[in-house]
């Protein structure tokens, strides 16, 4: 273990009586009854053990042995705490996540039973339609295949879930409907 001069803070060897750069006798230092002295690092005046900082210069002390480096721990605090703060950014968009799906669930089940009501409105217009240039020809039931023929509707319509069906309820000649046996009829809202 390598010795260091009270006065000027360079490293002596353990056998040195004296300090080679400044000619202090080193043999005091050794006699535990003596307080030992600090020296500022940067302009190597004597310092005040109970000192936070040098009266010379003004420099920070840490009081700490000369030659010996205080371990740096805050990149590995950065780090833990970046970790920490991640973690917990992901749980709260977690739990937003959770808290909002069952809005996002009703509001999809909301928009499949408006476009399901708009499917029948288009179904009821091309059946009145069809009837209009078809007086004596009318249709009483719901055939999406006529209507396509006809050129009524462009495609044929598909209901927004798997569970939709369009049926005709009573004679659409006369005062009859159409509506999904999903989610029934237009005009009756559930």
């Amino acid at each position: 273990m390598a010795n260091f001069c009270p006065n000027c803070g360079i490293a002596t060897n353990p056998n040195d009586t004296n300090c080679p750069s400044c000619g202090i006798n080193l043999s005091s230092e050794n006699n535990p009854n003596e307080q030992q002295q600090s020296f500022c690092s940067m302009c190597g005046a004597t310092i005040n053990p109970n000192s936070s900082q040098c009266p010379k210069c003004g420099n920070a002390i840490n009081n700490r042995q000369p030659g010996k480096k205080k371990k740096n721990n805050g990149c590995i605090i950065a780090i833990v705490g970046f970790a920490i703060m991640f973690v917990i950014a992901i749980c709260c968009v977690g739990l937003l996540a959770f808290l909002a799906y069952p809005n996002f669930e009703k509001a999809r089940s909301e928009a499949r039973r408006k476009a399901c009501f708009s499917n029948q409105r288009v179904l009821q217009g091309a059946v009145e339609m069809y009837n209009m240039d078809n007086e004596s020809n009318m249709m009483h039931k719901l055939d999406m295949k006529l209507l396509l023929k006809g050129r009524y509707i462009k495609t044929m319509i598909e209901g927004p879930e798997p569970k939709c069906s369009y049926v005709s309820k009573g004679d659409l000649a006369k005062e009859g409907n159409v509506e999904c046996t999903n989610h029934g009829p237009v005009f009756v809202s559930r």
